[in-house]
């Protein structure tokens, strides 16, 4: 799955602009591109020129994590639809706007971070690794707790 590859900034998905609060943002590893979360759903925009380059519109994301210019977005909805529970991380291929693999937790999902390897996933009392290619858990790491989710 890591092998998504060219920019998510040549495909694009038009829907209409919101007003919706942010309810996360970040940058991608190399800050070509910054990736924001809304009630409304997810928008990628090209760091250099500000251009939207892909949005999508399906409710809430408090978690929306781009790996490096690919296509493939890890992203964890706010729980305002039982479609897009906290407790779910979805991986997502802008290029087909379909979702690659779902994984569920028991706790919600407070941070998501990925390289070309790997994905983290940390919750309250607990992080576990997975190898992107084949998304096979690595590791599970007990933590103290972790309210925050800070990585």
């Amino acid at each position: 799955m890591a092998n998504q590859s060219s920019s998510s900034c040549s495909s694009s998905s038009s829907s209409s602009s919101s007003s919706y609060p942010i309810l996360c943002a970040s940058f991608n590893q190399d800050a070509s591109c910054f990736v924001i979360g809304t009630r409304d759903g997810f928008k990628v925009f090209d760091t250099n020129t500000g251009r939207l380059c892909y949005e999508r519109a399906i409710g809430a994301f408090i978690i929306v994590e781009m790996l490096f210019s690919s296509s493939l977005l890890a992203i964890v909805g706010a729980g305002e639809q039982p479609s897009l529970s906290p407790r779910r991380l979805c991986l997502f291929n802008t290029r087909t706007g379909t979702a690659l693999r779902e994984l569920n937790f028991l706790t919600s999902i407070l941070a998501v971070r990925m390289n070309k390897k790997r994905l983290v996933v940390v919750l309250q009392d607990k992080t576990y690794v997975y190898d992107l290619n084949t998304v096979k858990i690595l590791d599970s790491i007990d933590t103290v707790p972790n309210l925050k989710g800070e990585v």
